[in-house]
């Protein structure tokens, strides 16, 4: 899906004849550059070609917890110190993860764009996962997780995706069980970010007010010294032909009714 994204935004951009420059640093860290002079900012976002598709069993919920952790201290910022540098320049972050892949973006003006670099490669790359952090988000995922029983949007989504894939990893949560969270270790989730946090396994993404050449020395500053490693395999186990139609009703204290189809569908290839 990141590279499907990532060819509608080439696409997009041919069409419109529109600058835009592709890199690929010694250590495999692909870069997209798209100049953007018009608008004095720059958008920053580093894709990391994880989601929960890549969880094996144990591990459901660790992509969307090393989200809440990235943030949380590295040997040169403390916890928190990297979010308030973040703010005092004026810009803004923020990360989503989703079934492919983990996204951390930020905005700001387009004068803090080397600074922004800066701590953004400092995150992704050398997040420490201080145990006292590691319990303190672990909390805040299970309050997440009980708040969200309460949506029933949610609930339909959750349960129609257990009932659409029986082997293929789509059919559990984003957000993992309240059982894999509980019993989830820092050192383990510390192992699944250095398997899938490493160069050869992210896109860094910047479109705005700079020079592609420029801005790309700037990527290579940060993230260039970062060692390759061995991208994980991509590969999951195959969902079985689906022969028959599958009918699932759950019942609780819900005002309305919630109704979702689902067809199985060709692959994007």
């Amino acid at each position: 899906l990141v590279l499907g994204c990532l060819l509608m935004m080439t696409t997009a951009a041919m069409a419109a004849d529109l600058p835009y420059k592709t890199f690929t640093l010694d250590n495999g860290l692909r870069v997209l550059i798209k100049e953007m002079p018009a608008v004095p900012v720059v958008a920053l976002n580093v894709w990391i070609h994880v989601g929960s598709r890549n969880e094996k069993p144990g591990e459901e919920g660790f992509s969307h917890f090393i989200e809440h952790m990235l943030f949380k201290g590295t040997a040169s910022h403390s916890v928190g110190e990297i979010d308030k540098a973040i703010k005092k320049l004026g810009a803004t972050n923020n990360a989503f993860t989703s079934s492919d892949y983990t996204c951390y973006h930020i905005l700001g003006a387009k004068e803090h764009f080397p600074r922004l670099m800066e701590l953004q490669a400092d995150a992704v790359l050398h997040s420490s996962f201080v145990e006292e952090e590691f319990r303190k988000e672990q909390k805040v995922i299970l309050e997440e997780m009980r708040m969200d029983k309460d949506e029933p949007e949610s609930l339909l989504y959750n349960k129609t995706k257990e009932t659409v894939f029986r082997t293929h990893p789509y059919r559990h949560p984003i957000v993992g069980f309240e059982s894999t969270i509980a019993s989830a270790t820092r050192d383990g989730l510390f192992a699944f970010y250095r398997r899938h946090y490493m160069p050869a396994n992210m896109w860094v993404v910047v479109v705005g007010d700079v020079k592609a050449d420029e801005a790309f020395g700037i990527i290579k500053t940060h993230m260039g010294g970062a060692p390759r490693g061995d991208p994980p395999s991509q590969e999951v186990p195959a969902e079985p032909p689906q022969k028959e139609r599958r009918e699932v009703r759950f019942f609780g204290d819900i005002q309305q009714a919630y109704l979702s189809l689902s067809w199985p569908a060709p692959s994007i290839a």
